[in-house]
């Protein structure tokens, strides 16, 4: 797996998420805009943050791969973890949602199938 600092936060993309980008640059843009998303979130640099994006296969229909964002905070209580997920979800949705609008029906189609799979999670261990 490949590491990189982004601030604080380590983001680890697994072996198939780095497959995938260096074979399709749809994609490619899309886990983009994640990691940006994340370095631009207001006050996330000042957080101890470890985040990992990965592909899961959905239990009940196995031939969907669900993109997983995995967030780990550590040292803030469970109530502004639930906070900062929320609003991080919607700031890096609101990305997406922005190239969505903006971009050529193939980007369009390509954003709109990949936001379909994508979940953020918090570890909670």
């Amino acid at each position: 797996m490949k590491e990189v600092e982004q601030n604080i936060a380590i983001n680890v993309l697994s072996q198939d998420i780095e497959e995938e980008k260096n074979s399709n640059n749809h994609f490619k843009k899309f886990i983009y805009e994640i990691e940006i998303g994340l370095k631009e979130f207001p006050n996330l640099s000042n957080l101890p943050l470890k985040s990992k994006i990965y592909f899961e296969t959905d239990f009940e229909v196995p031939s969907i791969k669900k993109i997983i964002l995995l967030l780990k905070f550590e040292n803030i209580s469970f109530e502004d973890e639930i906070k900062i997920w929320y609003d991080l979800g919607k700031f890096i949705r609101k990305r997406i949602e922005t190239i969505i609008e903006t971009s050529s029906e193939e980007v369009k189609n390509k954003f709109i199938g990949f936001n379909k799979v994508f979940y953020i999670k918090l570890d909670l261990s």
